[in-house]
């Protein structure tokens, strides 16, 4: 989150739109004094599309891919109505486009949504299990000129990692990922690539080799986030819950050291620090700003505060058949604007990033 802004803010400024950080100060601002005021507003700095339910993997994390997936409520969007949800994502104020799943690869069309959001003038960052980055869609992912991937690895042993994705991966997930940086050094892309680890009992002990085993692989970045039950329950969830606290406090306290000699560490040490809450089961300290700068769509076209809540189903509308716009103007989302700055529930890496910001300013990017 925190990189994916400031690229951003240095493509623009460089790309001739000198006012735009202004601009994004001025959304910053109507968004604080519209919550101060108990009057949301929809200036989704930070919007997330859920492009896909479909999935290649079988994470134990996730309902998604495995036997027991939910099957979706409607089909998913076409490229067109994604096109017109794109559009009144822009029209909106959205900035960033966070592009995942299920597995956004597996849309033939993944390719053309890049695309237009790239017209429209929006920075893009897909999520990816990267299993499927062969040759051709490094290619055009590099073409496509989107900001960077974000590529889940769980572990720094095949058999912490494949165990929690559902199947055997690692060793092809590593090649793909020095295939991809491979390529874009021969063609001289600028198209980042960053690891992300979600934290959990059963792979928390390997966290403080991650940063050295990134820095090794030549990717750009690292980021971690506590694991969230989300949709799942009873055993499936416990055994994925952090329950040895004392090897936390080690783990995180370490993290948090390295801060100051690992560049590649993407967390700012102030989401770090708010880990050991959520791991304890303790509600965040952070006033929530979803619904205002931030807005996630699933693939049916159903909208959510947040991409947490569109894990767990909590819909508040669809812009299927009517426009963002038009859907912000109702009393439906005031009255989900108003139920998300209460909730206090999630440590979700892009929200709780985000959240820092609108809660503090000062300090936020330390």
């Amino acid at each position: 989150m925190r990189h994916s802004y400031a690229g951003l803010l240095k493509r623009t400024v460089l790309g001739g739109r000198p006012l735009w950080p202004f601009k994004m100060l001025f959304s910053y601002l109507k968004i604080k004094a519209a919550a101060a005021a108990g009057r949301p507003v929809c200036v989704p700095l930070f919007a997330t599309l859920s492009v896909t339910r479909r999935c290649n993997s079988h994470c134990a994390i996730c309902r998604l891919g495995g036997p027991d997936g939910a099957a979706p409520p409607e089909p998913e969007l076409t490229l067109e109505e994604f096109r017109r949800v794109i559009d009144g994502l822009k029209d909106a104020g959205a900035e960033v486009i966070g592009v995942t799943g299920g597995e956004p690869l597996l849309r033939d069309d993944i390719f053309e949504l890049f695309a237009h959001i790239k017209r429209r003038g929006m920075g893009v960052w897909l999520s990816t299990n990267g299993t499927l980055l062969d040759d051709r869609r490094i290619e055009l992912l590099l073409a496509s000129g989107i900001e960077g991937i974000n590529v889940s690895l769980d572990g720094v042993t095949a058999a912490t990692h494949d165990s929690l994705r559902g199947l055997t991966s690692f060793d092809a997930l590593l090649r793909n990922i020095a295939r991809f940086l491979e390529l874009r050094a021969a063609r001289g892309g600028k198209t980042k690539l960053n690891l992300v680890m979600v934290l959990n009992g059963l792979n928390l002990a390997e966290a403080p080799e991650m940063p050295a085993f990134a820095r090794s692989l030549g990717v750009d970045g690292i980021g971690f986030m506590p694991f969230h039950a989300l949709d799942l329950d009873g055993a499936a969830a416990d055994r994925l819950r952090v329950t040895d606290l004392a090897l936390a406090e080690k783990v995180m306290s370490g993290l948090i050291a390295l801060k100051r000699t690992e560049p590649v560490m993407e967390n700012t040490a102030r989401y770090l620090a708010l880990f050991m809450r959520s791991f304890r089961g303790e509600p965040s300290p952070l006033k929530c700003y979803a619904m205002q700068a931030t807005i996630a769509v699933d693939a049916s076209g159903g909208v959510y505060p947040c991409f947490p809540r569109l894990q767990t189903g909590r819909k508040v509308g669809s812009v299927r058949r009517t426009s963002l716009k038009e859907f912000a103007r109702s009393p439906q989302f005031a009255a989900a604007g108003l139920e998300a700055g209460r909730c206090r529930d999630c440590c979700w890496n892009c929200q709780t990033e985000l959240n820092l910001l609108f809660n503090g300013l000062s300090g936020a990017l330390s």
